[in-house]
């Protein structure tokens, strides 16, 4: 275990994640997925607590 962990990162476990998902190489603006947005008609899921349009 890494001497530079917080408390809150324990327990460490392997987890699997059985569904796929997507990851950006780059950061996304909040401009950006706003435009992605309104491009698409996407429909922001309630929780979405650092998305503010």
């Amino acid at each position: 275990m890494p001497e530079a962990r917080r408390d809150f990162e324990t327990p460490q476990r392997q987890v699997t994640i059985d569904q796929q998902f997507a990851m950006s190489q780059t950061l996304v603006t909040v401009n950006r997925f706003q435009a992605c947005v309104d491009d698409t008609g996407y429909q922001v899921r309630a929780g979405a607590w650092n998305y503010q349009p």
